[in-house]
Protein backbone atom coordinates (compact mmCIF):
# COMPACT_ATOMS: atom_id res chain seq x y z
CA UNK A 1 0.00 0.00 0.00
CA UNK A 2 0.95 4.00 -0.77
CA UNK A 3 0.30 6.01 2.37
CA UNK A 4 0.33 9.82 2.94
CA UNK A 5 1.70 10.92 6.03
CA UNK A 6 2.17 14.45 6.78
CA UNK A 7 4.52 17.31 6.27
CA UNK A 8 7.15 17.50 8.46
CA UNK A 9 6.56 13.64 9.81
CA UNK A 10 9.55 11.34 10.24
CA UNK A 11 9.80 8.97 7.85
CA UNK A 12 10.48 5.63 9.07
CA UNK A 13 13.95 3.34 7.65
CA UNK A 14 13.00 1.44 4.97
CA UNK A 15 12.87 -2.29 6.10
CA UNK A 16 11.82 -1.45 10.01
CA UNK A 17 8.13 -1.82 10.90
CA UNK A 18 5.88 0.42 12.34
CA UNK A 19 1.50 0.80 12.86
CA UNK A 20 -0.34 3.71 11.81
CA UNK A 21 -4.18 4.68 11.64
CA UNK A 22 -5.07 5.04 8.07
CA UNK A 23 -7.99 5.50 5.56
CA UNK A 24 -7.65 2.91 2.69
CA UNK A 25 -8.95 3.31 -0.56
CA UNK A 26 -8.65 1.02 -3.66
CA UNK A 27 -6.28 2.92 -6.51
CA UNK A 28 -8.37 4.80 -8.56
CA UNK A 29 -8.72 4.78 -12.35
CA UNK A 30 -7.78 7.13 -15.70
CA UNK A 31 -9.37 10.65 -14.73
CA UNK A 32 -9.69 10.95 -18.74
CA UNK A 33 -10.84 8.64 -20.79
CA UNK A 34 -7.54 7.09 -22.37
CA UNK A 35 -5.55 9.31 -19.66
CA UNK A 36 -2.72 7.57 -17.55
CA UNK A 37 -4.46 4.69 -15.61
CA UNK A 38 -3.36 5.01 -11.93
CA UNK A 39 -4.97 1.67 -11.13
CA UNK A 40 -2.30 -0.16 -13.79
CA UNK A 41 0.48 1.12 -12.91
CA UNK A 42 -0.30 0.35 -8.96
CA UNK A 43 -0.69 -3.30 -10.62
CA UNK A 44 2.47 -3.63 -11.85
CA UNK A 45 3.78 -1.59 -9.10
CA UNK A 46 2.38 -4.35 -6.81
CA UNK A 47 0.21 -1.83 -4.83
CA UNK A 48 -3.04 -2.13 -3.41
CA UNK A 49 -4.36 0.34 -1.70
CA UNK A 50 -3.37 4.06 -1.12
CA UNK A 51 -4.61 6.57 1.55
CA UNK A 52 -3.64 9.27 4.36
CA UNK A 53 -2.41 8.47 8.13
CA UNK A 54 -4.09 9.78 10.81
CA UNK A 55 -1.73 10.52 13.52
CA UNK A 56 1.81 9.55 13.90
CA UNK A 57 4.00 6.72 12.80
CA UNK A 58 4.14 4.41 15.50
CA UNK A 59 7.68 2.39 15.25
CA UNK A 60 7.01 -0.70 16.50
CA UNK A 61 9.37 -1.60 19.36
CA UNK A 62 8.63 -5.58 19.58
CA UNK A 63 9.31 -6.63 16.40
CA UNK A 64 9.47 -10.55 17.23
CA UNK A 65 6.34 -11.29 15.44
CA UNK A 66 7.43 -9.53 12.00
CA UNK A 67 9.02 -11.83 9.13
CA UNK A 68 12.49 -11.01 8.74
CA UNK A 69 13.47 -8.59 6.23
CA UNK A 70 15.32 -10.11 3.40
CA UNK A 71 19.01 -8.46 2.06
CA UNK A 72 16.56 -6.48 -0.81
CA UNK A 73 15.17 -4.39 2.31
CA UNK A 74 18.49 -3.86 4.17
CA UNK A 75 20.24 -3.10 1.25
CA UNK A 76 17.51 -0.76 0.29
CA UNK A 77 17.34 0.88 3.78
CA UNK A 78 21.17 1.50 3.57
CA UNK A 79 20.77 3.28 0.03
CA UNK A 80 18.14 4.93 1.24
CA UNK A 81 20.12 6.29 4.06
CA UNK A 82 23.10 7.24 2.09
CA UNK A 83 20.23 9.37 -0.49
CA UNK A 84 18.90 11.05 1.86
CA UNK A 85 21.72 12.41 4.14
CA UNK A 86 23.76 13.20 0.63
CA UNK A 87 19.94 15.10 -0.13
CA UNK A 88 19.77 16.84 3.27
CA UNK A 89 23.88 17.79 2.82
CA UNK A 90 23.24 19.27 -1.05
CA UNK A 91 19.86 21.11 0.61
CA UNK A 92 21.61 22.58 3.84
CA UNK A 93 24.81 23.64 1.60
CA UNK A 94 23.04 25.40 -1.13
CA UNK A 95 19.94 27.10 1.23
CA UNK A 96 19.10 30.28 1.78
CA UNK A 97 21.87 31.81 4.22
CA UNK A 98 19.48 34.89 5.22
CA UNK A 99 16.57 32.76 5.87
CA UNK A 100 18.14 29.01 6.54
CA UNK A 101 15.38 27.98 4.21
CA UNK A 102 15.55 25.39 1.15
CA UNK A 103 16.15 27.30 -2.15
CA UNK A 104 15.21 25.64 -5.52
CA UNK A 105 18.82 25.50 -6.66
CA UNK A 106 19.50 22.95 -3.33
CA UNK A 107 16.39 21.30 -4.56
CA UNK A 108 17.06 20.82 -7.95
CA UNK A 109 20.90 19.67 -7.08
CA UNK A 110 19.45 16.92 -4.68
CA UNK A 111 17.48 15.63 -7.62
CA UNK A 112 20.14 15.24 -10.27
CA UNK A 113 22.62 13.80 -7.79
CA UNK A 114 20.17 11.33 -5.76
CA UNK A 115 17.18 11.48 -7.46
CA UNK A 116 15.38 13.04 -4.45
CA UNK A 117 12.99 15.78 -5.78
CA UNK A 118 11.41 16.17 -3.15
CA UNK A 119 12.68 20.03 -3.03
CA UNK A 120 11.69 20.92 -6.31
CA UNK A 121 8.85 23.45 -6.33
CA UNK A 122 6.04 22.97 -8.90
CA UNK A 123 6.72 26.16 -10.30
CA UNK A 124 9.92 25.45 -11.22
CA UNK A 125 9.06 21.80 -12.54
CA UNK A 126 6.40 23.67 -14.32
CA UNK A 127 9.15 26.09 -16.15
CA UNK A 128 11.16 23.54 -16.61
CA UNK A 129 8.47 21.56 -18.48
CA UNK A 130 7.44 24.46 -20.37
CA UNK A 131 10.67 24.81 -21.65
CA UNK A 132 11.54 21.74 -22.53
CA UNK A 133 13.92 21.37 -19.86
CA UNK A 134 12.02 18.93 -17.88
CA UNK A 135 14.40 16.04 -19.29
CA UNK A 136 16.93 17.81 -17.20
CA UNK A 137 15.56 16.42 -14.03
CA UNK A 138 15.17 13.41 -15.42
CA UNK A 139 18.25 11.41 -14.31
CA UNK A 140 19.15 9.56 -17.69
CA UNK A 141 21.58 9.30 -20.53
CA UNK A 142 22.78 13.00 -20.75
CA UNK A 143 23.83 12.37 -16.66
CA UNK A 144 25.08 9.34 -16.66
CA UNK A 145 26.96 10.13 -20.08
CA UNK A 146 28.31 13.45 -18.23
CA UNK A 147 29.36 11.57 -15.22
CA UNK A 148 30.76 8.28 -16.23
CA UNK A 149 32.39 10.20 -18.95
CA UNK A 150 33.97 12.95 -16.48
CA UNK A 151 35.35 10.42 -14.65
CA UNK A 152 36.65 8.75 -17.45
CA UNK A 153 38.48 11.32 -18.64
CA UNK A 154 39.71 12.67 -15.34
CA UNK A 155 41.09 9.30 -14.32
CA UNK A 156 43.17 9.24 -17.92
CA UNK A 157 44.70 12.37 -17.39
CA UNK A 158 45.73 11.80 -14.02
CA UNK A 159 47.48 8.51 -15.34
CA UNK A 160 48.74 10.31 -18.61
CA UNK A 161 50.44 12.69 -16.39
CA UNK A 162 52.91 9.78 -15.89
CA UNK A 163 54.68 9.14 -18.94
CA UNK A 164 55.79 5.19 -17.10
CA UNK A 165 52.25 4.98 -17.19
CA UNK A 166 51.06 6.26 -20.11
CA UNK A 167 53.72 4.08 -22.34
CA UNK A 168 53.54 0.54 -20.44
CA UNK A 169 50.18 -0.11 -19.25
CA UNK A 170 46.57 0.16 -20.70
CA UNK A 171 45.43 3.45 -18.75
CA UNK A 172 42.22 3.51 -21.37
CA UNK A 173 41.40 0.42 -20.19
CA UNK A 174 41.77 1.35 -16.24
CA UNK A 175 39.89 4.46 -17.00
CA UNK A 176 37.03 2.49 -18.29
CA UNK A 177 36.93 0.39 -15.29
CA UNK A 178 37.15 3.52 -13.13
CA UNK A 179 33.83 5.24 -15.30
CA UNK A 180 32.02 2.15 -15.18
CA UNK A 181 32.18 2.00 -11.23
CA UNK A 182 30.89 5.20 -11.17
CA UNK A 183 28.07 4.73 -13.21
CA UNK A 184 27.21 1.79 -11.39
CA UNK A 185 27.24 4.24 -7.98
CA UNK A 186 25.59 6.28 -9.62
CA UNK A 187 22.71 4.19 -10.70
CA UNK A 188 22.04 3.12 -7.13
CA UNK A 189 22.24 6.77 -5.65
CA UNK A 190 20.03 8.01 -8.18
CA UNK A 191 16.98 5.46 -7.56
CA UNK A 192 17.32 3.51 -10.96
CA UNK A 193 14.48 4.66 -12.88
CA UNK A 194 13.82 3.44 -16.03
CA UNK A 195 15.33 5.81 -17.49
CA UNK A 196 18.56 5.47 -15.98
CA UNK A 197 18.52 1.85 -16.23
CA UNK A 198 18.78 2.03 -19.54
CA UNK A 199 21.63 4.86 -19.72
CA UNK A 200 23.53 2.97 -17.22
CA UNK A 201 23.07 -0.56 -19.42
CA UNK A 202 23.89 1.35 -22.66
CA UNK A 203 27.16 2.69 -20.48
CA UNK A 204 28.06 -0.37 -19.13
CA UNK A 205 28.17 -1.76 -22.63
CA UNK A 206 30.63 1.23 -24.33
CA UNK A 207 33.08 0.79 -21.42
CA UNK A 208 32.92 -2.76 -21.37
CA UNK A 209 34.06 -2.48 -25.79
CA UNK A 210 36.38 -0.09 -24.80
CA UNK A 211 38.16 -3.02 -22.79
CA UNK A 212 37.52 -5.11 -25.06
CA UNK A 213 38.72 -2.80 -27.92
CA UNK A 214 35.36 -3.50 -29.95
CA UNK A 215 32.55 -0.06 -31.64
CA UNK A 216 30.38 0.17 -28.61
CA UNK A 217 27.43 3.15 -29.74
CA UNK A 218 25.29 1.18 -32.04
CA UNK A 219 21.74 0.39 -32.59
CA UNK A 220 22.60 -3.07 -31.28
CA UNK A 221 23.60 -1.05 -27.65
CA UNK A 222 20.06 0.36 -27.78
CA UNK A 223 18.54 -3.43 -28.54
CA UNK A 224 20.27 -5.11 -26.18
CA UNK A 225 19.09 -2.06 -23.52
CA UNK A 226 15.53 -2.41 -24.29
CA UNK A 227 15.62 -6.28 -24.22
CA UNK A 228 17.02 -6.10 -20.47
CA UNK A 229 14.88 -3.92 -19.44
CA UNK A 230 11.58 -5.72 -21.16
CA UNK A 231 12.69 -8.55 -19.50
CA UNK A 232 12.49 -7.58 -16.16
CA UNK A 233 9.34 -5.21 -15.95
CA UNK A 234 7.36 -5.84 -19.75
CA UNK A 235 4.92 -3.17 -18.42
CA UNK A 236 7.82 -0.70 -19.03
CA UNK A 237 6.39 -0.88 -22.91
CA UNK A 238 3.75 0.95 -21.68
CA UNK A 239 5.07 3.95 -19.41
CA UNK A 240 6.31 7.56 -21.29
CA UNK A 241 9.82 7.37 -19.48
CA UNK A 242 10.44 4.22 -21.30
CA UNK A 243 9.01 5.80 -24.98
CA UNK A 244 10.37 9.10 -24.45
CA UNK A 245 14.01 7.72 -23.15
CA UNK A 246 14.19 4.95 -26.31
CA UNK A 247 12.91 7.42 -28.63
CA UNK A 248 15.19 9.73 -28.64
CA UNK A 249 18.28 7.50 -27.80
CA UNK A 250 17.36 5.53 -31.38
CA UNK A 251 16.70 9.10 -33.19
CA UNK A 252 20.51 9.80 -31.86
CA UNK A 253 21.91 6.89 -32.64
CA UNK A 254 20.76 6.13 -35.95
CA UNK A 255 21.60 10.44 -36.64
CA UNK A 256 25.18 9.48 -35.16
CA UNK A 257 25.80 6.29 -37.37
CA UNK A 258 24.58 8.21 -40.50
CA UNK A 259 27.28 11.42 -39.66
CA UNK A 260 29.55 9.11 -38.69
CA UNK A 261 31.48 9.27 -41.81
CA UNK A 262 31.45 12.39 -42.61
CA UNK A 263 32.61 13.27 -39.62
CA UNK A 264 35.52 11.69 -39.89
CA UNK A 265 36.25 13.28 -43.22
CA UNK A 266 35.76 16.61 -42.07
CA UNK A 267 37.89 16.12 -39.20
CA UNK A 268 40.57 15.21 -41.45
CA UNK A 269 40.15 17.87 -44.02
CA UNK A 270 39.85 20.49 -41.36
CA UNK A 271 42.34 19.62 -38.99
CA UNK A 272 42.48 19.42 -35.31
CA UNK A 273 42.01 23.14 -34.50
CA UNK A 274 40.30 24.92 -31.02
CA UNK A 275 37.95 26.37 -33.40
CA UNK A 276 36.58 23.30 -35.25
CA UNK A 277 36.32 21.37 -32.44
CA UNK A 278 34.06 24.38 -30.98
CA UNK A 279 32.25 24.31 -33.83
CA UNK A 280 31.38 20.28 -33.70
CA UNK A 281 30.64 20.87 -30.22
CA UNK A 282 28.12 23.68 -30.93
CA UNK A 283 26.70 21.60 -33.96
CA UNK A 284 26.08 18.47 -31.92
CA UNK A 285 24.44 20.61 -29.13
CA UNK A 286 22.04 21.64 -31.69
CA UNK A 287 21.35 18.71 -33.77
CA UNK A 288 20.86 16.89 -30.83
CA UNK A 289 18.22 18.64 -29.05
CA UNK A 290 16.62 19.34 -32.48
CA UNK A 291 16.83 15.11 -32.96
CA UNK A 292 15.84 14.76 -29.45
CA UNK A 293 12.68 17.40 -29.29
CA UNK A 294 11.26 15.85 -32.50
CA UNK A 295 11.68 12.47 -31.29
CA UNK A 296 10.13 12.81 -28.41
CA UNK A 297 7.31 15.52 -29.33
CA UNK A 298 4.63 13.01 -30.16
CA UNK A 299 4.89 10.96 -27.15
CA UNK A 300 4.64 13.91 -25.23
CA UNK A 301 2.03 15.71 -27.07
CA UNK A 302 -0.07 11.96 -26.63
CA UNK A 303 0.44 11.27 -23.08
CA UNK A 304 0.97 14.73 -21.47
CA UNK A 305 -1.29 16.96 -24.05
CA UNK A 306 1.22 19.38 -24.66
CA UNK A 307 4.82 20.18 -26.43
CA UNK A 308 7.81 22.29 -26.14
CA UNK A 309 8.18 24.66 -29.26
CA UNK A 310 11.11 26.82 -27.84
CA UNK A 311 12.41 23.74 -26.26
CA UNK A 312 15.54 24.33 -28.76
CA UNK A 313 16.16 27.10 -28.18
CA UNK A 314 16.05 26.59 -24.29
CA UNK A 315 18.07 23.22 -24.88
CA UNK A 316 20.78 25.56 -26.84
CA UNK A 317 20.48 28.35 -23.91
CA UNK A 318 20.96 25.90 -21.09
CA UNK A 319 22.92 22.68 -21.89
CA UNK A 320 26.58 24.36 -21.99
CA UNK A 321 25.41 25.04 -18.60
CA UNK A 322 24.28 21.46 -17.78
CA UNK A 323 27.56 20.54 -19.58
CA UNK A 324 30.57 22.13 -18.33
CA UNK A 325 29.09 23.29 -15.01
CA UNK A 326 26.57 21.95 -13.25
CA UNK A 327 27.19 17.97 -13.78
CA UNK A 328 30.92 18.51 -13.28
CA UNK A 329 30.25 20.35 -10.29
CA UNK A 330 28.20 17.62 -9.13
CA UNK A 331 30.65 15.28 -9.80
CA UNK A 332 33.28 17.14 -7.91
CA UNK A 333 31.31 17.56 -4.84
CA UNK A 334 30.02 13.98 -4.29
CA UNK A 335 33.76 12.81 -4.14
CA UNK A 336 34.55 15.74 -1.91
CA UNK A 337 32.00 14.95 -0.16
CA UNK A 338 33.75 12.32 2.43
CA UNK A 339 36.56 15.34 2.79
CA UNK A 340 33.99 18.07 3.60
CA UNK A 341 35.05 20.16 0.88
CA UNK A 342 31.74 19.62 -1.16
CA UNK A 343 30.26 23.46 -0.23
CA UNK A 344 32.71 24.92 -3.11
CA UNK A 345 31.75 22.59 -5.89
CA UNK A 346 28.09 22.61 -4.96
CA UNK A 347 28.21 27.17 -4.55
CA UNK A 348 29.57 26.87 -8.40
CA UNK A 349 26.69 24.23 -9.46
CA UNK A 350 24.13 26.11 -7.66
CA UNK A 351 24.96 29.51 -9.32
CA UNK A 352 24.42 27.42 -12.58
CA UNK A 353 20.98 25.78 -11.61
CA UNK A 354 20.46 29.81 -10.99
CA UNK A 355 21.22 30.64 -14.50
CA UNK A 356 19.18 27.53 -16.09
CA UNK A 357 15.98 28.15 -13.80
CA UNK A 358 16.36 32.00 -14.96
CA UNK A 359 16.63 30.60 -18.77
CA UNK A 360 13.67 28.24 -18.32
CA UNK A 361 11.52 30.73 -16.57
CA UNK A 362 12.18 33.25 -19.38
CA UNK A 363 11.43 31.10 -22.32
CA UNK A 364 8.02 29.43 -20.24
CA UNK A 365 6.63 33.52 -20.53
CA UNK A 366 7.74 33.70 -24.37
CA UNK A 367 5.86 30.23 -24.87
CA UNK A 368 2.33 30.53 -26.14
CA UNK A 369 -0.55 28.87 -23.87
CA UNK A 370 2.19 27.17 -22.13
CA UNK A 371 2.85 24.59 -24.88
CA UNK A 372 -0.83 23.42 -24.41
CA UNK A 373 -1.94 21.22 -27.24
CA UNK A 374 -5.34 19.46 -25.90
CA UNK A 375 -5.69 16.11 -26.20
CA UNK A 376 -4.11 14.01 -29.23
CA UNK A 377 -5.32 10.74 -30.52
CA UNK A 378 -3.29 6.98 -29.69
CA UNK A 379 -2.94 6.92 -33.57
CA UNK A 380 -0.96 9.73 -34.20
CA UNK A 381 1.40 8.74 -31.46
CA UNK A 382 1.64 5.38 -33.31
CA UNK A 383 1.89 6.89 -36.78
CA UNK A 384 5.05 8.84 -35.85
CA UNK A 385 6.85 6.30 -33.90
CA UNK A 386 6.31 3.70 -36.82
CA UNK A 387 8.05 6.22 -39.24
CA UNK A 388 11.10 7.34 -36.59
CA UNK A 389 11.93 3.09 -36.44
CA UNK A 390 11.69 3.48 -40.60
CA UNK A 391 13.70 6.02 -40.79
CA UNK A 392 16.16 4.93 -37.90
CA UNK A 393 15.99 1.47 -38.92
CA UNK A 394 16.26 1.00 -42.43
CA UNK A 395 19.03 1.93 -44.73
CA UNK A 396 20.11 3.85 -47.76
CA UNK A 397 16.90 5.40 -49.01
CA UNK A 398 14.63 2.72 -48.48
CA UNK A 399 14.30 4.90 -44.70
CA UNK A 400 12.77 7.86 -46.99
CA UNK A 401 9.34 5.32 -46.35
CA UNK A 402 9.35 6.40 -42.80
CA UNK A 403 8.25 9.82 -43.98
CA UNK A 404 4.38 7.91 -45.07
CA UNK A 405 3.52 7.26 -41.55
CA UNK A 406 4.70 10.62 -40.45
CA UNK A 407 2.88 12.46 -42.75
CA UNK A 408 -0.47 10.62 -42.23
CA UNK A 409 -0.23 11.42 -38.30
CA UNK A 410 0.10 15.13 -39.57
CA UNK A 411 -3.01 14.33 -41.24
CA UNK A 412 -5.02 13.17 -38.71
CA UNK A 413 -4.47 15.38 -36.29
CA UNK A 414 -4.28 18.90 -38.12
CA UNK A 415 -6.78 17.65 -40.75
CA UNK A 416 -9.35 17.08 -38.29
CA UNK A 417 -11.13 18.62 -35.86
CA UNK A 418 -10.87 17.75 -32.38
CA UNK A 419 -14.32 16.46 -32.00
CA UNK A 420 -13.85 14.07 -35.14
CA UNK A 421 -10.73 12.16 -33.86
CA UNK A 422 -11.15 8.85 -32.51
CA UNK A 423 -9.56 8.00 -29.66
Amino acid sequence: MRVTVRSGESVPRVSKPVRFLARLSPPGGAVLPGGYAFDQAAYFASIGASGFVYGDLKPVVDAGDWPEPGWRLHLGGALTDIRFAISARIRDSLSDPATGTDSEAGGIAAALIVGDRGGVSEAAQESLRVAGLAHVLAISGMHMALVAGTIFFAVRAVLAASPALALGYPIRHWAAGAALVAATVYLALSGASIATQRAYIMAAIVFIAMLSGRRALTMRSVAVAALLILAASPEALLQPGFQMSFAAVIALVAAYEAWRKRGARETTRAGHTLWHGLRFWIAGLLVTSLIAGLATAPIAAVHFYRTAPLGLLANMAAMPLVSLVIMPAAVASVLAMPFGLDPLPLSAMGAGIDAMLAIAETVARWTPSGGLVGAVPPVVGLACVAGLLLLALLKSRWRLIGLAPISLAAVLHFGFPPSARIF
